[in-house]
């Protein structure tokens, strides 16, 4: 099956340079126009040194390495790399923020990796944690604090509270 364009609420993504000229010919049927200064062209491939000259009487769609499409970072090549850096430097920096004081059950767990699929795949975990959830993420914080604590002189009073015996029952 070829697939010729994908339709997204009001937007039209185009796949082939042909389907471009006949969506701007049905479109003057109607009395519409493709508003060059809002369309872009963008050529998906590694390297690409193609850069398509696509002009109608309104003008030239301008072409571009890159764009923001449904909140989404659309590049040429396909990299999601840019997405990634953001999810990590502003999302789970947020999510992670003092998680090595938290009491963790099932139910938390289980929201945690929720939340995570829902912010990437198997790809952003790869670049976040070489094959680690963020459950797995909130324990080494967990354990790197304990470590630090236990590093700590005998009379700080962290340690004293962290490794004291209650008496009683």
């Amino acid at each position: 099956m070829i697939i010729k364009d994908l339709r997204f609420a009001d937007d039209v993504d185009l796949l082939a340079e042909e389907e471009v000229d006949q969506l701007h010919t049905n479109s003057k049927e109607y009395g519409l126009q493709i508003n060059t200064n809002k369309s872009k062209v963008m050529v998906f491939e590694r390297r690409s040194y193609r850069h398509p000259t696509i002009t109608f009487d309104t003008g030239v769609l301008e072409c571009v390495p890159e764009f923001v499409y449904l909140g989404s970072l659309v590049t040429k090549d396909n990299d999601c790399s840019a997405e990634i850096d953001l999810l990590v430097a502003c999302v789970f920096s947020h999510l992670l923020y003092a998680a090595e004081t938290w009491t963790i059950n099932a139910a938390d767990s289980r929201k945690l990796l929720v939340f995570e699929m829902r912010c990437g795949n198997s790809t952003a975990r790869d670049r976040v944690c070489s094959h680690c959830t963020i459950v797995d993420v909130v324990k080494q914080k967990k354990l790197q604090l304990f470590g630090h604590i236990c590093r700590m002189n005998d009379q700080r009073l962290v340690k004293i509270v962290m490794l004291g015996v209650v008496e009683g029952n």
